[in-house]
């Protein structure tokens, strides 16, 4: 890390380093904007154009990253520390908003801006540990008569409803513990 800080701490104090940047950017891309691409030589054209386009593209990256980086410090416990459940989905299983079927999982705990620790574990740690049932959905009651965090995964299409009940279903079983996101 440059100058000894961690990633977090640099995530939290780049914003301003960044702000310079996107401010000479915006100067570039509105000198940019007042050369008549007429006034140019045709074969310069085609570069002037991409240059252009370079310079957006860049802008935007860099807006972007300024309204997002507080946001992932935040995430890496620079305010105190935070527990996630990363659900490691296998493509080559198709599954509804994680992409595959999620056979195993990380436990990451993050704090002061760094990674502290990661678990590894088998999804199927949690199958059957739970501590209360979840009757299925209708259409899987023929095949399960309890709805588990893999189940969860596959079913609905949306993943802010996928990562909701995973968390839901992780923090019901014997194994799981509280987290803060999915």
């Amino acid at each position: 890390p440059t100058g000894g800080l961690n990633l977090g701490e640099a995530l939290m104090t780049s914003p301003s380093d960044f702000l310079s940047v996107s401010e000479s950017l915006g100067r570039a891309e509105h000198n940019l904007d007042h050369v008549s691409e007429n006034s140019l030589p045709i074969s310069f054209r085609d570069d002037f154009n991409e240059a252009k386009e370079i310079v957006q593209v860049m802008q935007g990256a860099t807006d972007y990253f300024i309204k997002s980086s507080k946001q992932l410090a935040k995430i890496l416990g620079v305010d105190g520390p935070k527990r996630y459940l990363v659900l490691l989905a296998n493509s080559d299983e198709a599954r509804g908003s994680l992409g595959g079927f999620p056979g195993s999982y990380l436990i990451m705990d993050c704090e002061g801006g760094r990674i502290k620790n990661l678990e590894f574990h088998d999804i199927y740690e949690v199958r059957g540990q739970t501590k209360e049932a979840v009757v299925p959905p209708k259409q899987l009651q023929l095949i399960t008569s309890n709805f588990e965090i893999q189940d969860a995964a596959g079913w609905f299409l949306d993943y802010r409803t996928t990562a909701q009940k995973a968390m839901e279903y992780y923090q019901l079983s014997d194994v799981g513990t509280t987290v803060d996101g999915v």
